[in-house]
């Protein structure tokens, strides 16, 4: 059984910076539903659409605000708290040579080479069949994902757990798990592409399973390895999150369905055939 190595890591340099950035991100969110909505309502949109704005900008927002207070409590302890503590302990003195042999592939499949591999392979997929807009989202998300991935770990500058104690050797900073975050946007996207598209119950069931068991495995074998402390892919989780529902409302409020469809007042209206 493996000795656990001297926790330590430095206090965020610049934690509160990345929260003000949380905070704008969750302000443009709902910026855009308030533009969306007055929109709606000049153009005659029906309800239904305006309800699916609202509804995703509340579903981007509370996962931000979520990491956002979670990172808080991680700058605020100046460093690892009770939690990643005990799961970075435990899992190195548990690990077994088989299940960190899952984690290695899970760290290939799961990593941002494949998903941008399987992204793509999606995207050309939809092409080929004349659906434009899972791809701009798919491109829309996948980009985001990098830009927060990178820009976040910059922001919030926070070191990885002890070399010692890794599996697979990282250096760079670790909050938020690129692996979780990545993973999340690419194949919840997916997930919701596939929900939004087809009319079978189990099809949709099996997509949304598939897709959080994938999800769940990935992050958890980052702290399994020691490559990331769990906070760190709890963060990545929901800022994953917060991206895979903007992707989700975009592609229904562009699925060309009634929700779409301008309404006038005199199209809304019974009207009687004309008489012979």
């Amino acid at each position: 059984m493996s000795r656990v190595a001297a926790i330590a890591s430095p206090v965020m340099r610049f934690a509160e910076l990345g929260l003000v950035v949380s905070f704008a991100l969750i302000v443009a969110v709902l910026a855009a539903a308030v533009v969306f909505g007055a929109l709606a309502r000049d153009r005659g949109w029906p309800p239904p659409a305006r309800r699916t704005a609202w509804l995703g900008a509340g579903s981007a927002a509370l996962p931000l605000l979520a990491q956002a207070w979670l990172v808080e409590r991680v700058a605020v302890a100046g460093g690892p708290p009770g939690l990643d503590q005990a799961l970075l302990r435990w899992s190195v003195e548990h690990r077994d040579g088989w299940a960190a042999a899952v984690g290695r592939v899970l760290a290939l499949v799961g990593g941002p080479g494949a998903m941008a591999v399987l992204a793509a392979l999606a995207a050309t997929v939809c092409w080929s069949r004349g659906r434009r807009a899972p791809v701009a989202v798919l491109a829309g998300t996948c980009a985001a994902a990098v830009a927060m991935t990178h820009g976040f770990k910059a922001l919030y500058d926070r070191a990885r757990p002890p070399l010692v104690d890794q599996v697979i050797p990282y250096t760079n900073n670790a909050l938020p798990s690129g692996h979780a975050l990545g993973s999340m946007v690419v194949v919840g996207t997916l997930a919701a592409v596939v929900v939004l598209s087809s009319s079978r119950r189990y099809v949709r069931t099996v997509a949304v399973f598939g897709a959080g068991t994938f999800v769940a495995a990935v992050g958890v074998s980052r702290v399994y390895l020691a490559a990331h402390w769990a906070t760190d892919v709890l963060v990545g989780w929901l800022l994953g999150a917060a991206v895979v529902a903007v992707g989700a409302t975009a592609l229904a409020l562009t699925r060309g369905d009634a929700s779409a469809q301008p309404v006038s007042p005199r199209t809304s209206q019974t009207t009687t055939p004309p008489r012979s």
